[in-house]
Formats: C-alpha cells, sequence, structure tokens
C-alpha cells in the first residue's frame, strides 16, 4: 500500500501556487532587462547615472538627513512617484517617534488605530519603567554589560546618541538596551552577529504610537518570482543558460535615519565599566522601537521604486536589496553603488555587497510553493 502510494506520487502534479503580484514599475523592469541586450542595458544605465551625476553637482547635499534629500525628491518626480512629501519633510526634519504614522503613497493603509497611550500618560509612567530598567541592567551578566557598554561607545562616536547630564529632561522616556545575538540559519557554524537593541516595549514608547500603514516587503515569493520571470524572459530573448543576481546590504539601516525633536527624550540608560548608570540621549531610530520599523522601511521602498522606474529590477526587503541581470553585465553592480551610494549619498556595507554568476535551473522545490520551477541559490545546480 504504501508502495503504491509512494509510486503514483512521482507523477503527481504539484498543488497550484499562489504566484506572488509584482508591481507594474517591477515588471516592467524585468522585461526591459531581459529583453534588451547587454550593450542596450549598459548605454541606459550610463545615461541616466551621467544626467544625476550632474544634478548631485547641482544639487548640494543638506547637512541633515541620510542622502541628498532635494536630489531625492527630484528624482521621484522626474519618475513620476508622487505623494511623497511627509517622508521627505522627515528625511530633513527627523522622523516622529509617537502619534499615528502613515505612509499613504507608499502602503495601503490597515485597520484605523490610535496609540494606547498619550504623551501625558507616557510621560507619567517613566520613574516606574526607570526603577524596572536599573533593576533589569543590574541583573545582566559582565560579558553583557560588557558588549551593551561597548555599542553605547560606538553610536556615541557615530553621532548617533550624546550623554545626559543630571537632571535630566522632564520628558525624558528611558530605554533598556540589550544584545541580541543573531544566528544565520544557513550557516550555523558562524560566529553570532550581535545587534544592539532598545526596549521600546519595556519603556512603553510603542504604546505611544499606532502605524496604520501596512508595511509590505519584497517577500521570498517575490525575489523567486521575479527570478522565474527574469529567466523565462532571458531564455524566450537570448537563449541564455545564465543570468547575475547582485546583492547589497544598507549600512547600519535604521541608524541612517534621524528622529525628530518632538515631545519625547529618547533616553538609553546603560551602565558603565566602572558600574555606574550613565543617560544618553538617542538622536536615530532604534532597533527596539515599532515607530522605526515602518519609517525605515518607507525610505528604503524608494530607493527600489525609483530603481525600478528606470528599468533596473532591484527588489527591496528591510535593508536588503537584490537584484538580476545579464550573466556577462560585469557592471551592474558598480552602477547600482554609483547611483544609490554615491550620486544619492545613501550607504552600504561593502562587506556584504556582491555580484554572482549562476547557473539556472527550474523544479518543484516546495518550500517555495511555485509549481513553475523556481531559482534556489543554495541548490547543487546552481554554481556562485
Amino acid at each position: 500500500m504504501k508502495v503504491t502510494f509512494f509510486l503514483s506520487s512521482l507523477d503527481a502534479e504539484p498543488p497550484s501556487p499562489a504566484v506572488a503580484n509584482l508591481e507594474p514599475e517591477l515588471t516592467a523592469a524585468i522585461t526591459f532587462t531581459a529583453s534588451s541586450t547587454l550593450k542596450e542595458c549598459q548605454q541606459y544605465r550610463s545615461a541616466f547615472l551621467l544626467k544625476w551625476r550632474k544634478r548631485a553637482e547641482d544639487l548640494r547635499r543638506e547637512p541633515k538627513g541620510p542622502c541628498n534629500v532635494r536630489l531625492l525628491e527630484e528624482m521621484l518626480r522626474d519618475t513620476g512617484i508622487e505623494g511623497m512629501g511627509s517622508l521627505v519633510a522627515h528625511l530633513r526634519n527627523g522622523f516622529p517617534m509617537s502619534g499615528v504614522l502613515a505612509y499613504d503613497a507608499i502602503y495601503e493603509r490597515g485597520p484605523v488605530s490610535t496609540p494606547e497611550l498619550s504623551i501625558a500618560e507616557l510621560l507619567g509612567r517613566q520613574q516606574e519603567v526607570l526603577a524596572r530598567t536599573k533593576g533589569a541592567i543590574s541583573l545582566d551578566s559582565r560579558e553583557n554589560r560588557s558588549a551593551i557598554w561597548k555599542s553605547v561607545l560606538k553610536d556615541v562616536k557615530a553621532g548617533h546618541m550624546k550623554e545626559l547630564s543630571i537632571p535630566l529632561p522632564r520628558n525624558s522616556v528611558f530605554l533598556r538596551r540589550f544584545i541580541v545575538k543573531q544566528v544565520k540559519a544557513d550557516k550555523p557554524g558562524c560566529s553570532p552577529k550581535e545587534r544592539a537593541c532598545d526596549d521600546g516595549k519595556m519603556a512603553q514608547v510603542n504604546r505611544a504610537s499606532a502605524v496604520q500603514s501596512k508595511v509590505k516587503l519584497d517577500s521570498i515569493d517575490v525575489f523567486a518570482e521575479t527570478a522565474r520571470r527574469f529567466i523565462q524572459e532571458t531564455v524566450e530573448s537570448h537563449g541564455a543558460s545564465a543570468f547575475c543576481m547582485v546583492g547589497l546590504d544598507h549600512s547600519e539601516a535604521y541608524r541612517q535615519l534621524g528622529a525628530d525633536n518632538g515631545p519625547l527624550c529618547r533616553t538609553v540608560v546603560a551602565e558603565d565599566g566602572d558600574g555606574s548608570v550613565r543617560f544618553f540621549k538617542l538622536k536615530k531610530l532604534s532597533f527596539g522601537e515599532s515607530a522605526s520599523v515602518v519609517h525605515y522601511n518607507a525610505f528604503a521602498n524608494d530607493a527600489g521604486e525609483d530603481c525600478s522606474s528606470r528599468q533596473v529590477p532591484l527588489m527591496q526587503y528591510f535593508d536588503d536589496f537584490a537584484c538580476p541581470g545579464l550573466h556577462e553585465d560585469e557592471s551592474l553592480l558598480g552602477d547600482l553603488l554609483e547611483l544609490l551610494e554615491t550620486i544619492l549619498g545613501t550607504a552600504f556595507n561593502e562587506e556584504k555587497t556582491a555580484r554572482s554568476n549562476c547557473s539556472w535551473s527550474c523544479w518543484w522545490y516546495p518550500p517555495l510553493h511555485h509549481a513553475s520551477g523556481c531559482v534556489h541559490t543554495n541548490h547543487p545546480s546552481i554554481t556562485s
């Protein structure tokens, strides 16, 4: 019985998938790149790089902001992307960490919600929060306290925080800093990455904001469907048997964006090497606060959408970007870095920026649920 069932299953069709719906700009960029010659792709990119390199020289970067905000504003208008006024204003003046938060020009609205706590209620709870925070710090191991203090010094040196003196501002909201050790699922033998987080839940600052936007990211289904379409159209146009994939990683992600000088003084509490409690005003977005998620992704989304509108099929998942290209396209990675880093002025992690040459294969791969086949770069038939 079991043998009969197994043999019959070999001839069974896989379940019909719910294929990811791609944005029109991304679909158009895939078609353009896959159907064009290498020379056409490179000439097209060279033309818009020349144009925006000149505009970057004309539009000097403002003192504030994670990039040349005036240039970004003009680039968005040039591609017909409208309604970004609130994002541009926040890039100039800092992002609010409380109140109702929404980006209607980028994301759909979710359920209507309001903050659980008013600013007055939040501030009224901070003496209790501070006592709990100090208690939690006292229980940290020596190793954790050392790692936390090291992260504080790094943030101060980078200008992300500044030390506060006593008496503290009356609008202080106290954030306990802790360390999260991240282990890559596909590289269990590697040393874990340590990331400093600031506890917006304990501080209750997360209850003073209400995110009404449904943040939509380019998930694994979008990556797989983009690769599948790109391969299919490349084969149809060129008979190609390989492609390239470039990957970019935003450097420090949330730390690129500044917080506004609003009603809250977000204060990180940490213990120094001598055991004394010290206080630091946080000037940037932080891991651990819910407002940071919608703000950062709205900014990163614009970078991806702007590139897709320029016939470059760039995808974005938080601070990771990926883009397929023709196998012979040796300048794709350099062109993307010139546009996003050199011209626009955002920062990328060089260690995680790479270009890979891949052969292609289509097969049924259950975890991604693509019956028509998908690309999975860890599969033995893919070579990098």
